[in-house]
């Protein structure tokens, strides 16, 4: 696949300042940044879960999410353990040719991280927002257009699985479909909902950032909604994590595997790893939860990807419940609280039921939830129980495994 459009050109100079490829890792940041743009608003008209275009979008533009999330965090690091070196680097690129364009991803890159400031000294935050102000009249002049060949080849050889597609598993609960040539992508239905219910579930987490897990956790113990919380073993290798799962816990959730990684530490799907090594990763976190007094049952595959042999082996010998969604939020892609509360009630009314995903580990997501607790509750919707799809893929369970 080619990709042609409009990118801004950014010329970031070569400088003595001894910052670890931070030159580096501003051009990639820009560039999974602007691409991850282009795919969230294709995202935003294709919004049906069982839509040949959607999966193919949700796949690459999640992918782009978590690359562009990977590089912020090494960045933030950057920045924070070097907070001096920072300043004086961005004080010399913006007295240099191109200025213009090098203080407008610098202002994007704060404008969206406002956290790592916090986490500075008042001092060196105050001096970081003095060159935002001092420079906030300069206006990208160079815009040409540029073909992405690095990271669509990048997300084609990520995304391509040699295997022919085998069915549903099982029945009508959910189906392997092969999207963007042939990689294997998990289709969710939900068929066994009535109209107006609705199951809520979380990506991605446990995170202590900005207490997103804590008080997601809050709001829907306030409300009495019960949820899944998929989670990643990575994030349970501290006791934060291990508290935050108590948390989820306690507000009537269950706790679902989503993998060790999200699926692999360099954000490749499933289908990078053989059989044993997903079981193992599995297995991993599954002993995690186990530690903590609960018996997880479901399982979602990072980015919905997973070939429909290993999910035949999931649920076989690891006897997890594959669950995928029919309402993607897109709060991996929509920044705004308002718009994200607007997409989402938006694809509830329009479906009249739905399992809901969405992450613990956006502020937006954080910021939305009260809101759409009280649309719900507002509107008659309930909220119900896993149980449900316990229930669903049991009546289905013997016509496929």
């Amino acid at each position: 696949m080619k990709l042609v459009f409009l990118l801004l050109i950014l010329s970031l100079p070569v400088f003595a300042v001894p910052m670890p490829d931070f030159e580096g890792l501003l051009h990639d940041y820009r560039d999974y940044h602007l691409t991850l743009g282009y795919f969230s608003e294709q995202a935003h008209t294709a919004e049906v879960h069982t839509n040949r275009a959607y999966q193919e979008i949700y796949i690459t533009g999640h992918y782009l999410h978590q690359r562009e999330t990977s590089i912020s965090l090494k960045i933030k690091d950057t920045i924070i353990s070097s907070p001096e070196v920072t300043i004086l680097f961005f004080k010399e690129m913006l007295g240099k040719e191109g200025a213009g364009e090098n203080y407008l991803i610098f202002r994007k890159f704060i404008d969206l991280n406002l956290l790592v400031l916090k986490s500075m000294s008042s001092e060196s935050a105050g001096e970081i927002m003095e060159i935002l102000k001092k420079n906030g009249n300069f206006k990208g002049s160079r815009i040409a257009f540029l073909q992405v060949d690095r990271i669509i080849k990048e997300t084609e050889g990520n995304f391509t699985e040699e295997q022919a597609p085998a069915g549903k598993l099982p029945g009508k609960y959910c189906e392997v479909k092969y999207v963007k040539g042939k990689t294997p992508f998990l289709v969710q239905y939900d068929d066994f909902l009535k109209s107006g219910e609705i199951i809520l579930t979380f990506d991605d987490g446990p995170t202590p950032v900005g207490n997103y897990t804590a008080d997601i956790c809050k709001t829907l113990k306030e409300n009495s909604f019960p949820s899944i919380f998929f989670v990643l073993g990575v994030h349970l290798e501290r006791q934060t994590g291990l508290n935050l799962l108590l948390s989820e816990k306690d507000t009537g959730a269950v706790a679902g595997v989503h993998g060790y990684w999200h699926a692999t530490p360099d954000d490749r799907p499933l289908t990078a790893y053989d059989w044993a090594t997903i079981k193992d990763q599995l297995s991993k976190t599954m002993s995690q939860i186990e530690g903590n007094g609960q018996n997880p049952v479901f399982f979602r595959p990072p980015y919905g990807i997973v070939r429909d042999t290993d999910l035949n082996s999931i649920r076989s010998e690891l006897d997890l419940i594959p669950v995928g969604w029919t309402i993607d939020s897109q709060d991996w892609s929509i920044k705004s609280p308002k718009e994200l509360f607007a997409n989402i009630t938006k694809q509830i009314t329009k479906r009249k039921k739905g399992i809901l995903l969405m992450h613990d580990i956006h502020p937006q997501s954080r910021e939305v939830l009260s809101s759409l607790c009280k649309w719900l509750k507002a509107n008659n919707y309930s909220v119900v129980s896993p149980q449900k799809l316990v229930d669903a893929f049991s009546t289905h369970d013997d016509e496929s495994l």
